[in-house]
């Protein structure tokens, strides 16, 4: 049998709930409905710019431009496409935002960002222009330029949460967390309701080991979103980290309550079970999650887990139940080195090798930030 990992293997749970909830850009784009801050905007702005509209022929102009550099990146010819949208008018702002969100459906991104910055100098909607620059260097690494873009906005009047979301996000790539602490914290002064700015401001007070503060974090967030799962998660993980066992479960349960669809908060409760040496009552959930999201690899992770944890021993058929689980977790996210790594090992016969100190999960959920938003926040990033 397995030596059990100290508590912090809960974080890991909880490092795995920030990826569950991001979709990649590189996936379908789905249309999300302007914000009102952000309907405020545009009313203000097409009110006094909708006189500026181009004439027809020069949006088909831009169009079969786009169409054009379009066919060469699917001919896998990046120089020529990048030279075609060259030929875009300065003053078209409609054309370069639109070559923009070609642009981040071919994923490339700091080529998008220049358009977008392009399109801020004419486009009716220099708002929306400017936060998809900012957001388009997030994606593509520029930290300092998506810092600078989104403060700059900022500064111009274009107080907004979700730009200060942004803003927050680009501090933690550049490592300044106390400058994305406060733009957090602008955040949800200017939107008292806004999630994700709550769930930053406790995922940094739990990288500080600062529990009660992540937890009184998730307590005013809740206050203003009662029935907010992903802040039960999060409050339930500051109990857990503390030691708090019962109170960590009711919030999971609240949590699983709200979204039954969700395994994130049975496999946290599961967690809890397994830290507290029952293992019996961890493999119960945690097969029970596994069953119920055949195809999701979060839960067929921990399912394998907590069934190696229990001593499955090679040629059981719990070590068969261990060997499919972690085939369906590599299949439905190839990126989990653990599930590859713990897939390898367990069909070699090799004791696990994966490492459980928490600073582990977190610098790697870090890493695949890159590509990754929540959905909320690609404001016209849309097919």
């Amino acid at each position: 049998m397995r030596v059990l990992p100290p508590i912090s293997l809960l974080v890991s749970c909880f490092v795995f709930s920030a990826l569950s909830r991001v979709n990649l850009i590189s996936g379908p784009l789905q249309a999300v409905p302007p914000t009102a801050e952000r309907k405020a905007i545009r009313g203000d702005q097409t009110q006094k710019e909708n006189s500026g509209q181009k004439p027809g022929s020069q949006v088909q102009h831009a169009q079969a431009i786009i169409q054009r550099a379009r066919r060469a990146f699917r001919n896998s010819d990046r120089k020529r496409a990048l030279g075609i949208l060259a030929s875009i008018p300065a003053q078209d702002g409609a054309g370069h935002f639109a070559a923009g969100q070609m642009l981040v459906e071919e994923e490339a991104y700091a080529e998008a960002a220049r358009e977008f910055g392009l399109a801020r100098r004419t486009y009716k909607d220099r708002y929306t222009a400017g936060y998809d620059e900012a957001l388009a260097f997030l994606n593509a690494g520029d930290c300092g330029s998506a810092i600078h873009t989104a403060n700059e906005l900022l500064n111009q009047g274009f107080q907004t949460a979700e730009l200060a979301d942004v803003a927050a996000m680009a501090y933690l790539k550049c490592g300044k967390k106390s400058e994305a602490y406060n733009a957090y914290r602008l955040a949800t002064h200017l939107d008292p309701k806004d999630e994700d700015a709550y769930v930053g401001l406790s995922e940094i007070a739990l990288d500080r080991d600062n529990y009660d503060l992540g937890a009184e974090v998730a307590n005013i967030g809740l206050s203003h979103l009662p029935n907010s799962e992903r802040l039960l998660v999060e409050r339930g993980v500051m109990h857990a980290m503390k030691g708090e066992s019962s109170d960590a479960d009711r919030d999971f349960l609240a949590a699983s309550k709200l979204v039954p669809a969700d395994p994130l908060p049975a496999v946290c409760s599961a967690l809890v079970a397994m830290q507290n040496g029952n293992l019996d009552q961890a493999v119960r959930l945690l097969h029970q999650a596994a069953s119920q999201h055949p195809e999701n690899y979060f839960a067929q992770f921990w399912f394998a887990e907590a069934l190696m944890h229990a001593g499955a021993a090679t040629g059981t058929p719990d070590d068969d139940e261990v060997l499919h689980a972690l085939q369906i977790s590599v299949r439905d996210n190839p990126d989990l080195w653990h599930s590859r790594t713990e897939l390898g090992e367990v069909s070699s016969g090799l004791p696990s090798s994966i490492p459980r100190p928490r600073v582990h999960f977190i610098s790697w959920r870090r890493r695949t930030e890159k590509k990754a938003m929540r959905g909320k926040r690609r404001s016209c990033w849309r097919v």
